[in-house]
């Protein structure tokens, strides 16, 4: 079987590689060929042996990668796609671009917590849970 280290895919694979277990460090792609194989790694991080579940709630994230994971569970428990909460934030008076949600559910950067609100509002998310979901931003993004 080969081994990848994440770190030698995660810029290609940055999205997929979210699903994997917190502190995994190295991706088996189930081949027995020699040499890495992108292809078959890429769809084995999307396959349902390697998805972890997550809830779509952020109590219990404690990094940016567990709560980016977090988030995209939230837009796929809400049916969204990156285009709708980008439309419906806009809609809701607080815009943000197809390429901020992204960046938001891929822990790409430090968002601001207006890009949070504005996710969450694009997301359907009523203000009192809106509160939960700022408290864990600010324990995971405190500055240190």
């Amino acid at each position: 079987m080969c081994n990848l280290h994440v770190r030698d895919v995660q810029n290609r694979y940055a999205p997929a590689l979210l699903f994997l277990a917190a502190g995994q460090t190295k991706v088996d792609c189930g081949r027995s060929v020699p040499g890495p194989t992108p292809c078959h790694i890429e769809a084995r991080l999307m396959s349902a042996a390697t998805v972890t579940t997550v809830p779509p709630d952020p109590i219990g994230a404690a990094t940016p990668v567990e709560f980016a994971m977090r988030l995209r569970a939230l837009m796929t428990a809400r049916r969204r796609s990156l285009d709708s909460v980008a439309r419906r934030s806009r809609d809701a008076g607080t815009p943000i671009s197809r390429a901020t949600v992204y960046n938001l559910i891929t822990a790409a950067g430090s968002p601001r917590r207006e890009t949070l609100v504005s996710f969450l509002r694009g997301c359907g998310v009523p203000p009192r849970e809106q509160i939960r979901w700022l408290t864990t931003f600010d324990l995971v993004y405190r500055p240190r």
